[in-house]
């Protein structure tokens, strides 16, 4: 693992330009601290793009910048660290090499994963799944201003699907309508992330029936809960008036 050559400061510097993870070694002159950086001198296979490493001890001037922001700071520890600030992984201990590594690789793909969320937040996009008839998937991103139509219009051209099609939500079941196509990805409540399965017209004779079958249970269920109110409200009423005890 590369370390950072220059102060707290720049290392804070360079994380926040790149959106990387930031991490800090927190090192002591013990055999603990030893075994440390041996394990992170001999990681070469996590790429330096993904990450700002910075190395502390607890006699320095960045060290106490350190706990006053993270408190309980272990000596020695790998602090892995996301763009939020939060810890994402704190290691205090010398695990198997393997599992160090595997800890450190885990961490990095967590605040990669953020990341993306992040950037989709602020850029105000919408990623979607698509599932296609024919059993492929395609991610895409659109702005969440975009209007479903132009969802249909990619999944027509770009991914070629030539045949009549509609567009639902496996969850919650939603079939979208004519009307459907010019409200916004957001309107829809399709940010930030969504799957859509694109389902030709053809095979949608063996769809509808689950659509109208799920509303009439909703119904019936209504009308079930209606009816009993209705029978328990007369048979109290019919038992007071006669002056009988309820049951």
């Amino acid at each position: 693992m590369k370390f950072f050559d220059g102060d707290l400061k720049h290392a804070i510097s360079k994380r926040k330009t790149f959106v990387s993870a930031f991490v800090v070694f927190v090192e002591a002159k013990d055999e603990e601290s030893t075994r440390f950086r041996r394990l992170l001198d001999e990681e070469r296979t996590i790429p330096t793009k993904e990450y700002v490493a910075f190395r502390i001890s607890p006699s320095s001037d960045s060290y106490k910048h350190f706990i006053a922001i993270y408190r309980d700071v272990p000596v020695p520890s790998l602090f892995i660290i996301g763009t939020d600030g939060q810890p994402i992984r704190i290691l205090s201990t010398c695990e198997p090499p393997d599992e160090f590594y595997s800890a450190i690789r885990q961490a990095l793909d967590v605040h990669k994963a953020e990341s993306l969320a992040h950037r989709r937040i602020e850029n105000n996009l919408v990623q979607i799944l698509l599932k296609l008839p024919r059993g492929e998937t395609a991610v895409v991103e659109f702005d969440e201003s975009a209007r479903l139509r132009e969802v249909h219009t990619f999944v027509r051209e770009s991914l070629q699907v030539k045949t009549a099609f509609e567009l639902f939500t496996p969850y919650p079941r939603k079939l979208f309508s004519e009307d459907d196509g010019e409200k916004t990805l957001a309107e829809l409540e399709l940010s930030p992330t969504s799957t859509l399965l694109v389902v030709s017209a053809d095979n949608m004779t063996s769809w509808r029936p689950q659509f109208v079958s799920n509303g009439m249970n909703r119904v019936m269920f209504g009308c079930n809960r209606i009816f009993r109110s209705v029978t328990d409200w007369i048979t109290v009423n019919l038992t007071v008036s006669r002056g009988l005890p309820e049951h």
